[in-house]
């Protein structure tokens, strides 16, 4: 049967009040499927007729179609309604979208006791993404109480599916031994998945690895490479270590241009020990011109949060400041005491 014998089919059967067939061609309106246009309002007419008779696809859909305000009239707590008809149904991605609403306070209030509970009933049904979550929670006891054991049976189910934030906080708990026993190798193993996923926490791991040699041999150019990705994604440590490297030239070409870029955006993007660096390139003009006004500037903000190293250095830094200030008034006002008196008159010439 072709795309639009099946159409047909479908009408048939929906105008009779099929509910699978009405979800059917709900799917149909929606992506112009066997001849028909898209149209988003008729697709959400046949999610609701399958909906109303409990189908718990069409629930979930109508659910995402409140949600997202697509054919209908965008409505958080009616798309949470349906999305508890379908998890209430068995559907595991109304439950995890149920528990997503929960967890951050879309269109309800905030619970992350009961963000728990739905994301365990998506999680125990399957869902990788709920899997995930769920082991997060269990991680950093929000909503459930900590338990690193069952985050690592979380992770780990939802790893089994390549799933990369569950890759890479199980390589966390592996690398650490929480709640099982370390395992450098398999750590390295999910934190490498999770990296060539994209995962911009694991891609910053593994430079970190590679650079100081914890767990595999030193490799400064993998390291600069991994930091370098997770630079991009807007990893702001990442960023300032990947300026050490072209600074120094280790696993990279030296690169005075390229460090300093890394260490101005890791400074602007608020990283201490990079600011307290910025600060210190200013005042000794290394790859930048010296300015020790800037140098205090970057130091100001270092110390504002509590870096103790620019804490010491501004510290010298206005002391000099004030040394030099004294230095020029006692020069200038000992010049003033040495200028000549002007001649008196003595005469009618003068």
């Amino acid at each position: 049967m072709d795309d639009a014998k099946a159409v047909e089919a479908f009408r048939l059967a929906a105008e009779k009040g099929d509910a699978r067939s009405q979800f059917a061609l709900g799917i149909a309106c929606s992506h112009g499927i066997g001849g028909l246009e898209s149209d988003r309002e008729k697709a959400a007419g046949y999610y609701r007729l399958a909906a109303e008779q409990g189908l718990p696809d069409a629930e979930y859909a109508m659910g995402v179609a409140c949600h997202q305000g697509d054919g209908v009239a965008e409505n958080r707590a009616e798309a949470a309604e349906w999305f508890r008809k379908a998890a209430g149904h068995g559907h595991a991605e109304a439950a995890r979208s149920l528990a997503e609403m929960f967890w951050s306070g879309d269109g309800m209030p905030q619970d992350k006791k009961e963000a728990a509970r739905w994301f365990r009933t998506a999680a125990e049904k399957g869902d990788v993404s709920a899997q995930s979550n769920l082991g997060l929670l269990c991680y950093c006891g929000e909503g459930v109480q900590e338990d690193k054991k069952a985050a690592e049976k979380w992770f780990r189910k939802a790893a089994e599916k390549n799933d990369a934030k569950a890759c890479y906080y199980l390589s966390r708990i592996l690398f650490l031994g929480e709640g099982c026993e370390p395992d450098r190798e398999k750590a390295l193993e999910y934190c490498r998945r999770a990296a060539e996923q994209g995962h911009v926490g694991a891609q910053f791991n593994l430079g970190l690895m590679h650079c100081v040699g914890e767990g595999l041999p030193v490799d400064k150019a993998l390291a600069a490479r991994w930091y370098e990705a997770a630079a991009k994604q807007g990893h702001v440590e990442a960023m300032f270590d990947l300026g050490r490297l072209y600074f120094a030239g280790d696993g990279v070409e030296k690169n005075g241009k390229k460090a300093l870029d890394c260490f101005r955006s890791a400074a602007e993007s608020g990283l201490a020990r990079a600011q307290t660096l910025l600060g210190a390139l200013y005042e000794q003009g290394r790859l930048v011109e010296k300015d020790r006004d800037a140098a205090e500037a970057w130091y100001k903000k270092a110390a504002g949060q509590g870096d103790r190293k620019a804490m010491k250095l501004l510290k010298r830094l206005l002391k000099e400041k004030l040394g030099s200030e004294s230095a020029d008034t006692e020069r200038s006002q000992a010049e003033d005491k040495s200028v000549a008196k002007p001649p008196e008159a003595s005469g009618a010439d003068n």
